[in-house]
C-alpha cells in the first residue's frame, strides 16, 4: 500500500456503508478461491512439494494487501495446507529465476 493509498484508507473506511463493504468482501472471497484451489493442485498429494519445508511467494502488489494474503492462507490452511514461510515480491518471475540461479 503506497503512502497515498494508506492515507485514503480511513477515509475510505469512514465512508462505506456495510451492505457495500460485506459486498466487497463476498466478491474478493469468490475472486481467491481460484488461487487456493489451483495452489491446493500444485502441492498435490504433498510428496513433491512439502509445504512445511516451502517457501510460498507471492508476486505483485495487490499481494501487499494483508487481508487478502491473509484469505489466500485462510483457504489453504482449512485444506490442510501451510507453508513454512510466505515472501511477497514485486516480480516473482525474477525471484524464480535468482533462485534457480543460485542452486
Amino acid at each position: 500500500v503506497t503512502g497515498v493509498q494508506t492515507c485514503a484508507l480511513p477515509i475510505f473506511d469512514a465512508t462505506v456503508d456495510e451492505p457495500s463493504r460485506a459486498a466487497a468482501l463476498e466478491i474478493v472471497s469468490k475472486a481467491i478461491q481460484p488461487l487456493v484451489q489451483m495452489a491446493v493442485r500444485l502441492v498435490g498429494d504433498g510428496s513433491i512439494v512439502k509445504p512445511d519445508r516451502t517457501a510460498l511467494s507471492l508476486g505483485g502488489g495487490l499481494w501487499k494487501v494483508k487481508g487478502y494474503q491473509e484469505m489466500l492462507l485462510a483457504g489453504l490452511e482449512a485444506r490442510g495446507i501451510r507453508f513454512a514461510s510466505v515472501v511477497v515480491v514485486n516480480d516473482a518471475a525474477w525471484e524464480g529465476v535468482r533462485s534457480l540461479a543460485a542452486q
